[in-house]
């Protein structure tokens, strides 16, 4: 990145805050500057005019050549009223005191937007991004798998992360893949990311999928999540009927979503639960 000349003292600052965290909001640097979020907002458009910050989802990232925060913001910026939707629903289907565990993906990602403020949880994710995110929820216990960094996937991986993933116990895993195909289950195309969301599927009570409709009838390499290890899949109401109905077919419950709405359209196959 070629260097240039900033207008003041403040916006080094704000890019030196940038280097130190991976993300953070108009309201987090307005307070370690001390100053308003107008001035800071002010700011921002000359640094992001000048391609030295990028905004998404309400934050605020440094970009840098090649930077994996920025491939991680551009999957993110990808589909996302669909991720969002599909996030909200599955965010609902969280109880006080649930053990949860999120896999490291951007649907996935944004399950900690819709959490209830007012929940006793904890989580258990292999996701950097989704761990920093969650430490802004008080009533929030966080557990970070340790394990060796992906950096593009913002997540660790490797022997370690699983074994530390086998110690513990949830009750929900919301799971990600890059595509889905009936009657198979979910593909990823890196095969370091599998064994992290098998650990999970391992430990927990129902594994949810959730996968938009684009990654419906698209092809990926390695089988991650076996459609037998599957209870629940969310998607949306974009996806073609035939597929919705191999789904219900197969007697996995199927919530299907409106995008617009941010609400459920269907709920096939529904089991009793407490």
């Amino acid at each position: 990145m070629e260097r240039i000349i900033f207008r003041n003292e403040r916006h080094q600052q704000i890019v030196d805050l940038l280097a130190d965290n991976i993300t953070m909001s108009v309201s987090d640097l307005s307070n370690k500057l001390d100053v308003s979020t107008v001035t800071i907002r002010r700011d921002l458009d000359y640094l992001e005019s000048v391609n030295y910050i990028s905004r998404f989802h309400g934050s605020v990232t440094l970009i840098k050549p090649d930077d994996p925060h920025t491939v991680f913001q551009e999957t993110l910026e990808r589909n996302i009223h669909l991720k969002k939707a599909l996030a909200k629903v599955a965010a609902s289907l969280i109880n006080p005191r649930d053990v949860i565990s999120i896999d490291s993906g951007s649907t996935t990602y944004l399950i900690g937007e819709y959490l209830p403020i007012d929940y006793s949880i904890k989580v258990i994710t292999n996701s950097v991004i989704t761990a920093l995110q969650l430490k802004k929820k008080k009533k929030t216990q966080v557990i970070q798998v340790g394990g060796l960094i992906n950096l593009y996937a913002s997540s660790t991986v490797d022997f370690l992360a699983t074994e530390f993933v086998h110690k513990l116990n949830s009750d929900i895993a919301f799971i990600t893949t890059n595509s889905f195909n009936m009657p198979q289950g979910g593909f990823d195309s890196v095969v370091s990311l599998i064994p992290a969301k098998r650990a999970f599927m391992d430990i927990t009570k129902r594994v949810v999928l959730m996968v938009e409709s684009s990654k419906f009838q698209v092809q990926s390499m390695y089988l991650s999540v076996p459609s037998e290890h599957i209870h629940t899949i969310i998607t949306d109401n974009n996806t073609p009927r035939e597929i919705l109905q191999q789904i219900i077919a197969s007697g996995k419950e199927l919530i299907i979503v409106d995008p617009d709405s941010c609400s459920i359209s269907e709920h096939c196959n529904k089991p009793e639960r407490r």
